[in-house]
């Protein structure tokens, strides 16, 4: 595994219809950019562990379901960060005519995120 690494060597992989993503992996940690499109389709889902995401561009609603179960929106900009418990339901919108650049930090190694071999 490389010590330094740079987001811009890294190819974007197709995730579905409005999102790509790059990655990288430490031995304990995962880091996702992800880039929403306007009008990019959105995936509600859970994960077994906390995911911290940061707005690095653009504008998203992160929804993240509470307590009871109800989804809350999160407007978020650039700087923004949003920690979302471990086993909470949530996606993110793109809000804004523009893409948003999110990154994810995973406190676990995750290289399921990894692009597939052709």
């Amino acid at each position: 595994m490389n010590v330094t690494q740079n987001w811009d060597a890294l190819e974007w992989a197709h995730v579905r219809r409005g999102v790509e993503r790059k990655v990288i992996l430490t031995a304990a940690t995962s880091l996702q950019l992800v880039r929403f499109h306007p009008g990019h389709e959105i995936n509600p889902h859970t994960h077994d562990f906390e995911q911290v995401a940061y707005i690095l561009s653009g504008t998203l609603d992160y929804f993240v379901a509470n307590e009871k179960g109800d989804m809350v929106a999160h407007r978020m900009t650039a700087g923004s960060t949003l920690a979302i418990p471990a086993g909470a339901r949530h996606y993110g919108q793109n809000v804004g005519s523009e893409p948003v650049l999110n990154l994810d930090i995973y406190p676990v190694r995750r290289p399921e995120l990894l692009p597939r071999a052709k």
